[in-house]
């Protein structure tokens, strides 16, 4: 998977909003293991974001926790999926505990809805903890559900780690917070996602123009949302736009979302934007576990299930 083109590339957008603070965080860290140099699963990709619940403490514990410990534990390096997905369900128990033990210092009782995307060796691990999630989007806009809704980091008993595979086809992953996908449906978000993608090459503009959709249709909470592309060659298509030429853009520059609502990026209006969030693809409520193609079969639901890597069961 390293060999795709923009394999990792990712960018993340955290606005406030009607919120007196902003309890959201996110992190986005790319590493590469030595001891794998030149070998499959040398870089893993961890992706998360924590939305804080009555309060910031235990987001902000988590996103300074969790990498770290997982990083400790004993299989966080195997080349076996299933014992990384151990690893990675223990580091959520410990981040937990991390919380339990601020509670014990002070009054407040902080949650976190969390949602955690892992990428090694041709597979992705996802695990959310509360309302927020993730989904992926392979080639013509086919959409796989990564995570279902659970009790938050701070309530959660057994975490679920789902380990899936990868192919070639997929372009791009979406990560929300809570209040993203209270707003947006996945097929809204992939509509959004894959019209800037193709128009502007700039992941740092799809997720500022992902959070923007979100507040046209109502959110009114702290909106986090996250990008990460898989195989750029398919996510961009062929349609470019020239803008990407223009070195002053403030999409190249990575300037926040207030440069977004600027006259200078008055080009994505209100009106283009719920042109966007209004595709006319139709949803396949009760989705497909086929994951790969053949051009001599029907083309599968719009919205499916992504099948588990082979020979893996859920942690």
């Amino acid at each position: 998977m390293e060999d795709l083109e923009g394999y990792l590339t990712n960018a993340s957008v955290c606005i406030q909003g009607k919120k007196k603070t902003l309890d959201s965080v996110y992190e986005s860290v790319i590493e590469s293991n030595e001891k794998l140099a030149g070998k499959e699963g040398e870089t893993t990709g961890i992706f998360s974001i924590h939305a804080g619940f009555a309060g910031k403490s235990a987001a902000q514990i988590a996103k300074a926790n969790l990498r770290s410990n997982f990083k400790n534990c004993e299989k966080a390096d195997s080349t076996e999926s299933k014992e990384v997905a151990a690893a990675l369900k223990k580091a959520i128990l410990d981040t937990q505990q991390d919380i339990y033990a601020q509670w014990r210092k002070s009054i407040t009782r902080h949650g976190s809805h969390s949602t955690i995307v892992l990428l090694r060796d041709g597979y992705v691990f996802c695990a959310n903890m509360g309302d927020g999630g993730a989904i992926i989007c392979r080639a013509e806009g086919d959409i796989g559900l990564l995570s279902e809704k659970s009790k938050r980091l701070d309530e959660i008993e057994a975490p679920d780690v789902k380990v899936y595979g990868l192919d070639w086809e997929d372009e791009f992953i979406l990560m929300g917070c809570n209040s993203f996908w209270k707003t947006m449906s996945t097929q809204q978000a992939v509509s959004v996602a894959r019209s800037a993608l193709q128009k502007f090459r700039d992941v740092n503009h799809v997720a500022q123009r992902l959070a923007y959709a979100a507040q046209i249709n109502g959110a009114t909470g702290n909106i986090t949302v996250s990008i990460i592309l898989l195989n750029a060659s398919c996510a961009y298509g062929s349609e470019v736009s020239n803008e990407i030429e223009d070195p002053e853009s403030p999409r190249k520059t990575g300037s926040s979302i207030a440069a977004l609502l600027s006259p200078r990026v008055s080009q994505i209006s209100r009106a283009d934007m719920l042109s966007d969030t209004s595709s006319n693809c139709s949803s396949n409520a009760s989705g497909s576990s086929r994951l790969f193609r053949s051009r001599n079969k029907p083309k599968p639901p719009r919205v499916f299930l992504p099948r588990s890597a082979a020979g893996q069961s859920d942690v």
